[in-house]
């Protein structure tokens, strides 16, 4: 971060937020939901018999059953903390085999 600031030649006290909000990019929080959204859409549609399938099968099951240290009780809570429910996440419109995935600034908005 310090590289960019002095790239754009920023004051040392100006925060990082406003550095990344003139660079145009999205907060990071942002970028986090972003790609554990896609990541749970690319796992439920997998086939029903691959190891990944399953392994997120039986977390949500655990979740169910009132576990709260497995990994989709974890991820329900932290969607859950910025108010977005993983039981109705947003749809997902781009192709799931792009290695990387940007959104438009309207999406970026709906998500933070």
């Amino acid at each position: 971060m310090s590289m960019i600031a002095r790239m754009i030649r920023s004051k040392a006290l100006v925060r990082h937020g406003i550095n990344w909000a003139d660079m145009g990019a999205a907060p990071i929080i942002t970028e986090a939901l972003v790609r554990s959204m896609t990541a749970i859409q690319r796992l439920w549609k997998l086939l029903k018999g691959r190891y990944s399938r399953l392994a997120l099968t039986s977390s949500r099951q655990l979740a169910e059953h009132g576990d709260t240290h497995c990994w989709y009780a974890e991820m329900q809570q932290w969607f859950e903390s910025h108010g977005i429910s993983i039981h109705a996440l947003p749809p997902f419109q781009y192709s799931l085999d792009y290695p990387h995935l940007n959104m438009t600034k309207v999406e970026k908005n709906r998500v933070s």
